[in-house]
């Protein structure tokens, strides 16, 4: 079982003791969060019970957190689909360069062919030139 943590907050003017598995830290700027929280609905609204003031800004808590949430979640979903696009990019990169082997491979089946081509090109050019001259050879 993890530590309790004890803290003391102030929250609108009223002292709280606040247990937690949290640190003493996270306890204070939550309460902290809270305090200002209450505040703000205080200033705006003077003629509000504590009672009233509280589920106010509990209820604008809760809003800002869920809102916060919602924005979190469209994030990941985002990512999710960016990830997905990359793993897609990354197999048509492969197939990208499984083609560019095969294109290299070709060209330099090609690059041979063409060299045999002008070498017996070469030949038979010599002979026509012989059987032209009658079998002598000029160079």
């Amino acid at each position: 079982m993890s530590e309790r943590n004890k803290v003391i907050v102030n929250i609108a003017s009223n002292e709280y003791t606040l247990r937690g598995e949290e640190s003493p830290e996270y306890m204070q700027r939550v309460a902290a969060l809270v305090d200002r929280k209450t505040r703000e609905i205080m200033k705006a609204a003077p003629s509000l019970s504590r009672v009233e003031t509280a589920v106010l800004a509990s209820i604008n808590m809760g809003d800002e957190a869920l809102r916060q949430h919602h924005l979190a979640e469209m994030h990941l979903r985002k990512v999710r689909e960016m990830e997905k696009r990359l793993e897609a990019s990354v197999g048509e990169g492969d197939a990208f360069r499984q083609e560019i082997q095969a294109a290299r491979e070709n060209l330099i089946r090609m690059k041979q062919e063409l060299i045999r081509c002008e070498a017996e090109n070469r030949e038979l050019r010599q002979k026509m030139h012989q059987s032209k001259n009658g079998g002598e050879v000029h160079e």
